[in-house]
């Protein structure tokens, strides 16, 4: 048996992302929480009070098996589909309905989702370790940003921020983590190149447009080098940077990415580097010591952390002897013209323990962000 999200497509909190990777590896820590014994399985984070469906595949057991779904601890969650005492839906996918509780104070309550074999007091043949996260609240300031030059007035980044705020919201509040967004500010800057903003520029832009106890997210049509930064208040100083900040870029002129109109591509990427504002990290770095930022494993190209927009796989180096592979790139949220869209799981369990931020990250995110709001937006 394994549990996987309940369905592909856009981010949605009903339903979650699964951490089923790896087996006996341990949640870290998380507000007050100890660390978890090791895993012998699936994990998932929930946001309290709130409704989610999880999808349970039947792998080496008949697709017509007797099966029950319970609770290990009604006070954190209740199973509601289907119904107590019922027996699960036949065939090899099924959804199941949960419904947590309402936790206080800051720290996660944990509790087993159980799949018993025969009855409903029979044995338990699977399990998936539940989290269940108190929200906290994070204050979000859009600034769209018109860059003009000398010569000619900029274009005022036309992106419907009004579409991807809930795509945004929906990537984190699983982890427990509620965005606050606040109405977009419009602001002109004046650069040395329209509708183009230079590293060195971004000091400007904070400067004179930067507002306190919020994460500061500046969308342009153009960031040099990046399609985003995401400086958190560990970080900013290293950078040079005035302000912990966030900053999106609609184009890349260099590879003819256009996004303007693409609401999940914008969205995975706010997500993403509000993800480095909270301390967190890429995968790792790449199998090959000239490309050291690419990933050849379709496991961490599902994490909202991804690297890049591809895995950069060899196709000669497969079993499909350089046939086109398209299963190998798909992580569960679709196709845009620029290929399959990134995955957006905030992982729970520790695979990889090498550097700070680089897994475990809901615990990571959620430490940081209750370390208060001096520590989390900065000054």
């Amino acid at each position: 048996m394994r549990f996987q999200r309940a369905i592909e497509g856009l981010p949605d909190s009903r339903y979650p992302e699964i951490d089923e990777r790896g087996f006996n590896h341990s949640v870290p820590a998380i507000n007050g929480q100890p660390a978890s014994s090791p895993v012998r399985g699936n994990a998932v984070s929930i946001a309290h009070n709130h409704t989610v469906e999880i999808q349970m595949v039947r792998e080496n057991i008949a697709d017509n098996a007797t099966l029950y779904a319970t609770s290990s601890d009604d006070s954190i969650f209740t199973v509601e589909t289907p119904e107590q005492g019922k027996p699960c839906a036949t065939g090899k996918k099924v959804n199941l309905t949960l419904n947590t509780q309402f936790v206080l104070g800051t720290q996660p309550a944990v509790a087993q989702l159980e799949i018993r074999y025969g009855k409903p007091d029979g044995p338990v043949i699977a399990c998936l370790l539940v989290y269940v996260m108190p929200m906290l609240v994070v204050n979000i300031q859009p600034h769209l940003v018109a860059i003009n030059d000398a010569s000619k007035p900029g274009t005022a980044p036309l992106i419907q921020l009004d579409s991807i705020a809930p795509l945004v919201q929906a990537i984190w509040y699983n982890a427990g983590v509620s965005l606050n967004f606040a109405k977009a500010k419009m602001v002109t800057f004046q650069g040395s190149k329209a509708d183009y903003l230079e590293f060195a520029e971004v000091n400007a832009v904070l400067n004179t447009h930067w507002q306190s106890g919020h994460i500061n997210v500046y969308v342009v049509q153009e960031l040099e080098d990046a399609l985003g930064y995401g400086f958190s208040v560990d970080d900013y100083k290293g950078y040079g940077i005035a302000h912990p900040s966030v900053f999106l870029g609609l184009n890349d002129s260099s590879s003819g990415i256009q996004r303007t109109n693409d609401n999940l591509y914008c969205a995975n990427d706010i997500a993403h580097e509000i993800g480095h504002f909270f301390t967190l990290r890429h995968p790792s770095d790449g199998p090959k010591d000239n490309h050291t930022w690419q990933r050849f494993d379709s496991w961490s190209m599902r994490l909202l952390m991804h690297n890049w927009n591809t895995t950069w796989r060899d196709p000669a180096d497969t079993a499909h002897n350089g046939a086109d592979w398209p299963e190998f790139n798909q992580f569960g949220y679709g196709n845009s013209p620029h290929g399959p869209y990134r995955g957006a799981a905030i992982p729970l369990k520790t695979i990889n323990p090498g550097k700070r931020g680089v897994d475990g990250q809901c615990a990571a995110a959620r430490n940081h962000i209750a370390r208060g709001a001096a520590r989390l937006y900065g000054a």
